[in-house]
């Protein structure tokens, strides 16, 4: 069972940075993706385990709709949000923040 969903602060910027981004195309979008993202971490919560491993420790989840992917690791009962990664863009460029 997880009891903590711990944010690093480079996810918690590129959460805010895509809700505006979308919130500049229409108001109802970055609600949207904000509501989609959360639905994924509610689903990761409830099925750690279930999403695929991307690296050594990391797994991802698809965020349904939008081209995102929130990224994430298990410890303790805990889940670490990495990153929320475009699908396409700079591939793997959070890998630098588990050093």
């Amino acid at each position: 069972m997880i009891d903590t969903i711990i944010y690093y602060s480079q996810a918690e910027d590129e959460l805010t940075e895509i809700v505006d981004y979308y919130n500049n195309i229409s108001d109802e979008l970055g609600y949207d993706f904000l509501k989609k993202i959360k639905s994924s971490i509610q689903n990761i919560c409830e099925f750690p385990e279930l999403y695929p491993t991307i690296s050594k420790f990391n797994r991802k989840c698809h965020c349904k709709r939008f081209p995102y992917n929130v990224i994430y690791h298990l410890h303790d009962n805990s889940i670490y949000i990495v990153a929320i990664a475009h699908e396409k863009r700079k591939p793997n460029y959070w890998k630098k923040r588990l050093n």
